[in-house]
């Protein structure tokens, strides 16, 4: 048997470690990427509750101005004959606020728990956050004729 110094022994030994550690590290990080067809899929899950979210905020607002609208006409014309059926017109649109409410906060829900879990599956680091987004620009177009730059992005 050939005799090897014992500090060339050690040094291979610690470079054959560096090398096996070096190809772990360089194997975990280098994870599953996003396919192009995965990450757009991604994207119009997401744009499809925005875009529901969108139409409930329109909702929103047009009932908020027609509430507006018979409070302030029965505040201005209390004895006009048309102010008992603008009373009950506003009963009724009243009762639909709880109802919106809750749509509302069942697609906020609904957003915030599908974020979650892009974030902390697919989507952990912030190149592949950019990427999503991106593809959820893209998508919004054709999903729900929305401008990127709209409100609901931000």
């Amino acid at each position: 048997m050939p005799f090897i110094p014992v500090n060339l022994l050690r040094a291979t030994l610690t470079v054959n470690r560096l090398m096996a550690l070096f190809l772990i590290l360089l194997l975990a990080g280098c994870g599953p990427a996003r396919s192009d067809s995965q990450v757009e899929e991604d994207a119009r899950a997401l744009a499809e509750i925005y875009c529901k979210a969108q139409m409930l905020r329109a909702e929103r607002f047009q009932l908020a101005d027609e509430i507006r609208f018979l409070e302030d006409s029965i505040m201005m014309f209390p004895d006009a004959p048309e102010t008992k059926n603008r009373e009950l017109a506003l009963q009724e649109l009243q009762a639909t606020t709880t109802s919106m409410w809750q749509r509302t906060k069942s697609v906020a829900d609904s957003i915030n728990r599908l974020l979650d879990s892009f974030y902390k599956g697919n989507y952990p680091e912030k190149a592949d956050r950019s990427r999503l987004d991106k593809e959820l620009e893209k998508v919004m177009r054709d999903v729900c004729d929305v401008n990127p730059a709209s409100d609901l992005l931000k």
